[in-house]
């Protein structure tokens, strides 16, 4: 699905969350047209109020998680709480470094997990280093700093499990000069509970506009000394997940992977993406000096890069112990890809971009590997209905996932074979943009949907032929996405932007609200559901009592939705509101029931 864009919460489980979200969409941010003060809630072309952001969190408990980074300007006074927590995000100037600063090394608690963005270190190593012996979690992103100050954060930080590094500015002044990055409530509840090492480069990369003097730029430079490395060395020990992206130079190459995948014995899973000259560096180490490697994840640089050696390396070392390979094929040929298919002990597989891959690879991927969990498949354009139906022969099969398929159907043999899965849980569809089959679909999509009685998990996308629910029966979660289905731009509609492609309008109403009458769920995700009215709103959730998160992405607010958002706030407090959230360029609603407190 839709790719997930940085959201900003806080975790408090005993009360309800309401978050406001943007899309990622071209261009700058929109600027606010509404001033400070103003009684909108969230229009199109406006941010929140923050005054009513204020009164929000003013009430909140945020004992359990708080994070910093950047949204609305005034959020700097209502972080100077002493109910600080373990986490903590900055992404600002110099004015609101030392309040929030203050607040958090006044906190109970130890920060733990501490998130640098574009922020000078030399100047803030004496904070650095004030906290440094209690983080498990450091992450500099396009920070400024030299290799004598990393050096001496890295050694400060003596109980580091994780260390991620997405490059430097390339000057201090940008940092030094701007100060217009506030404070933004932001989450990171996916951080990992085992140590993990991520490293990013990408030279053309800019740092927002708004960050910079006109006609400047940063650019993320190469990785920092082998001293530095080394000083991490007894971190790294304990790594067991890293992950490069876009490491191409010559000096990661020679630089990162010797210091780095040789002081991993630990390493669990490898994710290498644009870096195929430390992939090939990764094939040419010897396969005992990570014993217990089972997870690998490769994309190569580019569509030229069809090498034969690519693959067949990697089939040879790993291929009777990888349990979880993730493939990213873009315009490699099904001769590089074959070896795949030699793969024995496969639990989880994930192939994009493979257009070539049919029914034959299908059949004999799942004849070696009889205790698939997961399966997914996307792009792919020899797929067909019939050798689709070899996965019905995984007796563990949880998963299965087809995105774009251009050629498959579901018929209704291999949905009733589904069926007869006692483990198949969660299974995700979406039509080929280029399919052919797309009339057809809309009643496979009915026919799909009969097997969710035994699903915890149902995502499709939908197309223009209306919405043939059924009635379903004790869903977790039920996600609905609009079909993409035109290349062409039209006038009213910026998502999907990214790939050039955008949806047909589907409306939270017209039908799919009655249609999930006869749902039990606990889960709700519809994303492109356009236009989000009131009444369609209030229905949703007067008449689900089972609802406990409802995520409307993409949509537009109704003024009366607003309006009741703004009104009700009273109300949702008392029932376990935990936080409101906005973005500069789009919305997204995320609401999330908890149980009452005694």
């Amino acid at each position: 699905m839709a790719e997930l864009l940085p959201e900003v919460c806080m975790e408090n489980h005993s009360r309800l969350k309401a978050s406001l979200l943007g899309h990622s969409t071209k261009g700058a941010p929109r600027e606010s047209s509404t001033p400070i003060g103003s009684d909108c809630v969230a229009t199109k072309e406006s941010r929140l109020n923050p005054q009513l952001l204020e009164q929000i969190f003013l009430k909140l408990d945020l004992r359990d998680r708080l994070n910093c980074a950047r949204t609305c300007r005034r959020w700097a006074d209502v972080m100077g709480s002493e109910k600080m927590t373990q986490d903590a995000v900055f992404r600002f100037g110099k004015a609101d470094m030392e309040k929030s600063w203050e607040a958090m090394i006044s906190s109970r608690r130890a920060c733990r997990n501490l998130k640098f963005i574009e922020v000078d270190l030399k100047e803030n190593f004496s904070k650095i280093k004030s906290i440094g012996g209690g983080l498990r979690d450091l992450q500099l992103v396009n920070c400024w700093w030299t290799d004598s100050i990393l050096y001496q954060i890295l050694t400060k930080c003596t109980k580091l499990e994780s260390l991620s590094i997405s490059g430097r500015l390339e000057t201090r002044s940008p940092v030094e000069k701007k100060s217009i990055m506030s404070l933004l409530l932001e989450t990171d509840p996916g951080v990992s509970q085992t140590s993990s090492l991520g490293l990013c480069r990408s030279s053309s990369k800019r740092v927002p506009a708004e960050l910079l003097d006109e006609g400047s730029h940063a650019t993320f430079l190469s990785p920092p000394r082998r001293d530095v490395m080394y000083a991490i060395e007894d971190s790294l020990s304990s790594v067991r997940h890293l992950s490069l992206k876009d490491c191409r130079g010559e000096a990661w190459v020679k630089g990162t992977t010797d210091c780095f995948l040789r002081l991993l014995p630990n390493l669990i899973s490898i994710s290498l993406r644009n870096c195929t000259p430390v992939y090939k560096k990764f094939l040419s180490l010897n396969s005992s000096s990570m014993p217990l490697l089972k997870d690998i994840d490769f994309q190569p640089d580019s569509p030229r890069d069809d090498d034969p050696e690519l693959i067949a390396p990697f089939a040879r070392k790993y291929s009777q112990r990888v349990e979880r390979l993730t493939l990213n094929l873009r315009g490699v040929s099904e001769e590089t890809y074959a070896p795949i298919l030699s793969c024995t002990k496969l639990r989880h597989f994930s192939l994009e971009k493979g257009a070539r891959f049919g029914d034959s690879d299908l059949r004999e991927l799942v004849r070696n590997n009889p205790d698939l969990e997961s399966l997914h498949i996307a792009d792919s354009e020899c797929l067909s209905q019939k050798g689709l139906s070899n996965v019905t022969h995984l007796d563990k099969l949880r998963h299965l996932i087809l995105n774009d398929c251009t050629e498959v159907q579901l018929g209704a043999g291999m949905l009733d074979r589904l069926r007869k899965i006692a483990s198949f849980k969660h299974f995700e569809f979406s039509f080929g943009a280029s399919s052919r089959h797309h009339p057809r679909n809309a009643g496979d999509c009915a026919l799909a949907l009969e097997i969710s009685g035994i699903l915890e998990v149902l995502e499709l996308r939908l197309g223009s032929y209306g919405h043939p629910f059924s009635p379903w029966r004790h869903l977790r979660s039920v996600k609905l996405c609009r079909a993409l289905e035109s290349d062409e731009p039209i006038s009213n509609g910026d998502v999907g932007s990214q790939t050039g492609k955008h949806s047909i309008d589907l409306p939270l109403g017209d039908g799919v609200i009655e249609a999930l009458d006869f749902i039990h769920f606990s889960t709700l995700t519809i994303r492109n559901c356009g236009e989000v009215t009131h009444a369609s709103l209030s229905t949703l959730l007067d008449r689900h009592s089972s609802l406990r998160t409802l995520r409307l992405l993409d949509f537009h607010l109704e003024d009366e939705v607003v309006k009741m958002l703004r009104d009700s706030c009273p109300r949702l407090e008392q029932d376990l509101l935990e936080t409101f959230r906005v973005s500069e360029r789009g919305e997204t609603l995320i609401l999330t029931f908890g149980p009452r407190p005694i």
